[in-house]
């Protein structure tokens, strides 16, 4: 089903006229933040102190969960804590990961 969804979202980007003034090199920048988003997040998570095992001691995951205790469902620190312990981004982080790509293609790039 994720894999329909992404189709469709490709399609649509493509097929519309706001996509029509991306070149190929924001588009591919994109497409590989939604690529390397799924390894990248948690990865980055498990550093902060997200782990599999729960918040590391002495983290910047600990440090942000005692900064807003008591953590509410659905806050970043019970989403990253659930992102840490399973390595699932869903569609959210995807989104996020294409466009921090785009994003940081932008910034490199020279506009002369």
């Amino acid at each position: 089903m994720e894999k329909k969804i992404l189709m469709f979202v490709c399609i649509l980007l493509l097929t519309t006229p706001i996509c029509h003034a991306l070149t190929f090199g924001e588009f591919l920048a994109g497409a590989v933040g939604v690529a390397a988003a799924p390894f990248v997040i948690p990865a980055a998570l498990g550093v902060a102190g997200f782990t599999a095992g729960g918040i590391a001691v002495g983290s910047l995951g600990a440090a942000a969960m005692s900064a807003s205790a008591p953590v509410a469902a659905g806050s970043f620190v019970a989403i990253a804590q659930s992102i840490g312990a399973t390595g699932a981004i869903g569609m959210a982080g995807k989104a996020i990961g294409g466009g921090v790509g785009y994003a940081a293609y932008r910034a490199t790039k020279d506009d002369d």
